[in-house]
């Protein structure tokens, strides 16, 4: 019921007249005519982290390997139920803050 409430928008539930840190978190801005949602901009940073993780680190080359053969990540010496742990962990938090 409250995505047909609110169409698929974010709705404030505070009065915000003045907040900057709730304008930065759950605020909007315009763009000639268009409505810019401050989530758009959390979405884009959340997206090139994880990209950067993926590719740059070792915790990304553990998790590609984990998820692409877990026997052969196994043998290499990765633990494979803890990465798959702090997956579903990251999954979870990624889904309560959308």
């Amino acid at each position: 019921t409250a995505l047909f409430v609110t169409a698929g928008f974010p709705q404030r539930t505070w009065s915000a007249e003045g907040s900057w840190l709730a304008d930065i978190l759950v605020g909007d801005f315009y763009v000639g005519p268009f409505r810019i949602y401050a989530s758009l901009f959390w979405f884009i940073g959340a997206a090139i982290a994880l990209g950067y993780v993926l590719t740059q680190s070792r915790t990304g080359n553990w998790i590609q390997a984990a998820g692409g053969n877990p026997n052969a990540a196994r043998a290499r010496g990765v633990n494979v139920d803890r990465v798959k742990v702090g997956l579903f962990i990251l999954s979870a938090l990624m889904a309560s803050l959308a």
